[in-house]
């Protein structure tokens, strides 16, 4: 069987070249993990890095004329 978590990056970005076009550049997010096992969850580094990374996320797309909404919060959206 394969899972999604053995998809490389050079399987991505063949595969979005063939669906689209192939992109001028590509900007790389990550965080790095405390553990790759096997979880139900994100570990606690994965999981407070998760604001810093959506926020460098927007950033980047904004430097490229990109509108990006972030979604609201279950708190927002009350």
């Amino acid at each position: 069987t394969h899972s999604v978590h053995q998809i490389t990056l050079r399987d991505t970005l063949l595969t979005s070249q063939t669906l689209y076009s192939k992109p001028s550049a590509v900007t790389l997010i990550g965080v790095e993990p405390e553990a790759i096992e096997w979880g139900t969850s994100l570990s606690p580094k994965v999981n407070a890095a998760l604001s810093s990374i959506i926020d460098i996320a927007f950033a980047c797309l904004s430097s490229d004329d990109i509108q990006a909404y972030k979604p609201a919060t279950q708190k927002e959206a009350r």
